[in-house]
C-alpha cells in the first residue's frame, strides 16, 4: 500500500476508536463491533495500532477495557 492509503486507513482507525469510546456505555456489542472493524483495517493496510489503542482493549473479546 501506498503512503496515502496508509494515512486514510489512520484517519478511520482513529474514527472507529472514538466512537466506540462514545456508545461503549450504551451500546458495548457496537464499541466492540468498532474495534474489531479498526482492527481488520490495520491489518489490512499493515500498519500497527498505537500503543495507546492496544492498552484500551482485549485482545481476546475486542472490549474496551
Amino acid at each position: 500500500m501506498n503512503a496515502t492509503a496508509k494515512q486514510i486507513a489512520r484517519q478511520r482507525i482513529q474514527i472507529l476508536f472514538q466512537q466506540a469510546e462514545a456508545v461503549n456505555k450504551a451500546n458495548p456489542e457496537l464499541a466492540q463491533r468498532y474495534i474489531s472493524t479498526a482492527r481488520k483495517i490495520a491489518m489490512a493496510a499493515r500498519i500497527r495500532l498505537p500503543q495507546s489503542y492496544k492498552r484500551e482493549i482485549c485482545q481476546n473479546c475486542n472490549a474496551l477495557l
